[in-house]
């Protein structure tokens, strides 16, 4: 089964990657997909 996780600008990296991180439990099940509304790189909200 495919899951696409849809990021934008400045999400939540918690939010997107424990998402990622459950689906990831079963690689032989799930295939997870990043993905942005135009194609392009988004930075998270997460700052060093």
């Amino acid at each position: 089964m495919q899951v696409n996780l849809f990021l934008y600008d400045d999400f939540e990296t918690m939010d997107a990657l424990s998402l990622a991180e459950i689906f990831g439990f079963a690689p032989d099940i799930f295939h997870v997909n990043y993905l942005s509304l135009l194609g392009d790189i988004v930075n998270s909200s997460l700052k060093y």
